[in-house]
């Protein structure tokens, strides 16, 4: 409201009290902002306010109560953002409340939480959009073992939970069938004296093959030793022995493998073993 002429007379001889009036009315102007940031919720805008009539009166108790208020009301926005997953929006409002109050107790903490999160949650997301690819390409095993080492956020479990069924079921579906290993066709069980002795298998699965191994020992000694077989083009498998390991004298060896579904095919086992001997030239032992 406009002043009087002797009232603007009084002041111009008086600043000190024109000082106060003019604080009074930016104070009062403040009090107005501030009680409509609080009917309307506007944090950010009361958080602004209380700060500025902080300033201009520090002994206002409604002041610090409406810095508190809004601080608390920005704290409840963060919350509900980072259950959604808009971690991003809560550290939006933690940051607004850390401009003003910088030193608010438990803020800094708060605020290095949420990233934390908001990290973890963007690494599991890039890992379930990968997982969700595997299912996409029909390699259900590559999916499920990323899905294995993932700890989820909370509001990520149900949609993890609900990829790994699905992972499972389409193993089911593509995987049906144990894996079979036999010898390949007209291979003949022997080597050369101080050669590299050579076992050329074939195994197929209708999915894909996880593991292929061979257990060998020699003949009447102790116990098997597990070897990784080498894959060759297409059903092609081969185990090689050398001959430190195979000493000129037969070998006893099964093998074992499995596929995506933990089902196995053998080909002899511990107890029956197929035998690889040294081969016999005629007339000269």
């Amino acid at each position: 409201s406009s002043m009087t002429r002797e009232e603007q007379t009084a002041l111009a001889s008086n600043p000190d009290k024109a000082q106060t009036i003019e604080e009074a009315r930016r104070a009062l102007n403040l009090l107005k902002l501030a009680q409509t940031a609080e009917r309307t919720g506007a944090w950010t805008d009361l958080l602004q306010q209380a700060t500025a009539l902080r300033e201009l009166m520090p002994k206002a108790d409604a002041a610090a109560e409406w810095r508190e208020k809004a601080a608390k009301g920005l704290e409840a926005e963060a919350a509900t953002a980072v259950q959604a997953g808009s971690y991003q929006q809560a550290l939006d409002r933690l940051r607004a409340l850390a401009k003003v109050w910088p030193d608010r107790p438990g803020l800094e903490a708060r605020i290095d939480r949420i990233t934390a999160d908001q990290e973890a949650d963007q690494k599991a997301t890039a890992v379930l959009t990968q997982a969700e690819q595997s299912e996409r390409q029909q390699r259900p095993e590559s999916g499920l073992a990323m899905l294995q080492a993932l700890r989820p956020p909370p509001r990520l479990e149900a949609r993890v939970a609900e990829l790994r069924q699905r992972l499972q079921a389409q193993l089911r579906q593509l995987d049906a069938q144990a894996p079979k290993v036999d010898l390949q066709k007209g291979a003949k069980l022997e080597f050369d004296k101080g050669k590299l002795a050579r076992v050329p298998l074939v195994v197929s699965d209708d999915h894909g093959i996880k593991s292929a191994k061979l257990f060998a020992r020699v003949e009447g000694s102790g116990k098997y030793a597990e070897m990784n077989l080498t894959h060759g083009a297409g059903t092609e498998y081969a185990a090689e022995l050398t001959a430190a390991f195979h000493q000129n004298q037969t070998v006893q060896f099964f093998v074992v493998v499995s596929d995506y579904s933990d089902q196995v095919g053998v080909l002899g086992s511990a107890d029956k073993p197929l035998l690889l001997k040294r081969k016999k030239v005629l007339g000269i032992f």
